[in-house]
């Protein structure tokens, strides 16, 4: 079981070389990638000659062609007239790894749980991920560098230019090593059902109604990150990570340049069903407004300062679970399991002394899941850990489930799902933990 991921300045990784960049028969990686850098300083040192140089380092290093057309097209659209600061910070810091990192391996956080970098740690790994020098972790089955934006056809093309120019930013930021940034694995073994529920019964202290503070948004007017909590749950996925679209997991990763590294290289995926990962001291570089095809990246704002995620994977829902005919979220083997992982990434939050987090309508859009239920699961974990969750929610969105055994009957045909979520917590002090897991109990042993 690898512990660790190779980079490519350890001695022992080689490579084929089919361009022959040196005259050696297998040679180190790092000896291609620095005479392949030498190469390029000496006679297309400009950004519009980055591109070539990550196609031969890919072919160099992997034997495999990268389209770059897309990366061409920004730098020349971006930097008509060169950027010579931008090409030596790049280059300055890919240079840096074996002195930033001299065993030449970064652990991955299933094993070591806490890994610590410094800004300029962060910006050398970047720097590799941007030339495509990378390996992915082992169960990683999407990637690790930035080879996906750089494609001719970008769906989304005005985010990933986006993403692109706020690395770049990062890359050029001032910022000391004084203060690094923390990635974190955190875990929680589940009990046994029984005992799992008796623990769950046996929480009186928080209600979980004044957890709970629902926001009413729109999805052009929705930003990222907020802008005043300073902690966020980030609906992501048990194979977490950046992409070329405008989920609330990409806008996020795209804005702090610094998360780009935690689902791509700093974990072996999948994540398990008792863990989630928590990032503290990133700054954001960006903002964005809008989710989807409406999301626009609005001025760089560095004065914001550091923030804290905490990204969790809920339950898959958008498939039919065997044998059960009701609402998926309510069958014990995904409420319970969600419900444990929510506990376990807020009660880690909570732990650092943070009292309010964001957090979208977890599991609640392309995994299927029933928003209401997951709503009053962020609740409950949220109530058990000690802190406030504040859940955004669409003012257009309806709701329409005549088997929910938490929302009252309505003549609307298709009700607010915002009024009935804030009916949900108006009604709360009449919904105690014990209450909600035996109404849950019975409709699932009803059907």
């Amino acid at each position: 079981m690898d512990l660790c991921l190779t980079l490519p300045s350890h001695p022992n990784k080689t490579c084929l070389d089919p361009l022959s960049i040196t005259d050696k028969d297998n040679p180190s990686c790092w000896n291609v990638i620095t005479t392949l850098i030498e190469q390029f300083q000496t006679s297309r040192s400009s950004v519009h000659g980055l591109p070539a140089l990550i196609e031969d380092i890919s072919v160099s290093l992997f034997g495999k062609s990268v389209d770059t057309e897309f990366l061409s097209l920004f730098f020349k659209t971006n930097y008509p007239s060169d950027s010579e600061e931008l090409v030596k910070g790049i280059i300055d810091n890919a240079l840096l790894l074996p002195q930033l990192f001299p065993s030449h391996t970064l652990p991955f956080l299933n094993f070591t749980h806490t890994v610590e970098l410094t800004h300029s740690q962060v910006k050398c790994l970047l720097a590799h991920q941007f030339l495509n020098t990378l390996t992915p972790p082992k169960g990683n089955n999407w990637g690790c560098t930035f080879t996906l934006w750089y494609s001719k056809f970008q769906p989304l093309e005005s985010a990933v230019a986006g993403y692109l120019s706020t690395l770049f930013t990062y890359l050029l930021l001032p910022i000391e090593d004084s203060e690094p940034i923390t990635y974190s694995y955190v875990n929680i073994p589940r009990s046994e059902p029984l005992d799992e529920v008796d623990s769950w019964k046996s929480q009186h202290g928080y209600p979980f109604h004044q957890a709970l503070a629902v926001e009413p948004i729109t999805t052009a007017g929705l930003q990222y990150p907020h802008p005043e909590i300073t902690c966020a749950l980030i609906a992501s996925n048990k194979e977490p990570g950046f992409g070329p679209a405008c989920t609330q997991e990409e806008l996020v990763t795209g804005s702090c340049p610094p998360l780009l590294l935690l689902g791509a290289l700093l974990v072996s995926p999948p994540v398990p069903s008792d863990a989630a990962l928590i990032c503290t001291g990133t700054l954001p570089v960006s903002f964005w407004s809008g989710i989807g095809r409406e999301a626009r990246k609005l001025d760089i704002d560095l004065s914001i300062g550091r923030r804290t995620f905490l990204f969790l994977d809920a339950s898959e829902l958008d498939a039919a679970i065997e044998g059960h005919h009701g609402i998926p979220d309510l069958h014990p083997d995904i409420f319970f399991r969600d419900l444990h992982k929510a506990y376990v990434g807020l009660s880690a939050v909570s732990n650092l002394g943070i009292t309010r987090i964001t957090s979208p309508l977890w599991g609640a859009g392309s995994f299927g899941g029933d928003p209401v239920i997951k709503t009053i699961v962020l609740s409950l974990a949220a109530a058990r850990a000690g802190l406030q969750i504040y859940v955004s929610v669409d003012d257009s969105r309806t709701y329409c489930s005549t088997s929910n055994p938490f929302v009252s009957n309505t003549t609307n045909s298709n009700p607010s799902l915002l009024s009935i979520l804030q009916n949900l917590k108006a009604d709360g002090e009449n919904w105690s933990f014990t209450r909600i897991l035996d109404v849950r109990s019975m409709v699932c042993t009803q059907e």
